[in-house]
């Protein structure tokens, strides 16, 4: 059942709400909760299987808006170098240690610095549930750094057989 009302606060095993159309507050227990959202979409309550997928709606969003651009460009960097190795090996092993220490600093970080813009009330988490939030999250930034680095190398191997095209065209 889906219950609509004002929630108020958690007290120890009990949540305290008003029903839509009542009067007062009541409590119920907290293990009768699978979900309790709030009005701005904030999961306070959730059932373990779904902070994973939090995670990665959070990371998701993260990187629809910006905050990963930094490590999204060090990987398509990383990519595209790729294709020249030798030459450029140094930049793109450098690209890689940039970006690899970005994600650690990020991820340590995630549940400690950013609390108000997360899809999460981190202080009502437990430590499981806080490790399955990180799981998801970091689940979507190895996918992002994954498509990253394809995007890259097929850059690079584009960009090569243009500039071989372009020389066969060319001629001698």
């Amino acid at each position: 059942n889906t219950y609509l009302g004002e929630f108020s606060t958690i007290d120890g095993d009990n949540v305290f709400f008003k029903p839509k159309g009542a009067s007062d507050f009541q409590s119920i227990s907290i293990k009768q909760i699978q979900t309790l959202k709030i009005k701005d979409g904030q999961i306070v309550i959730g059932t373990e299987g779904t902070y994973e997928q939090l995670g990665y709606e959070q990371a998701d969003e993260d990187i629809q808006y910006g905050k990963w651009k930094n490590v999204k460009n060090s990987y398509f960097d990383i990519g595209l170098f790729t294709v020249f190795t030798l030459p450029v090996l140094p930049l793109a092993l450098w690209s890689f240690f940039v970006a690899q220490k970005e994600v650690r600093g990020k991820m340590d970080n995630l549940l400690k610095n950013n609390k108000s813009r997360l899809n999460v009330n981190v202080d009502m988490m437990t430590d499981e549930e806080k490790a399955l939030y990180i799981s998801g999250y970091g689940k979507r930034i190895n996918e992002m750094k994954t498509n990253a680095i394809s995007t890259g190398c097929l850059g690079g191997v584009g960009g090569f057989l243009l500039f071989a095209m372009a020389a066969a065209a060319s001629g001698p």
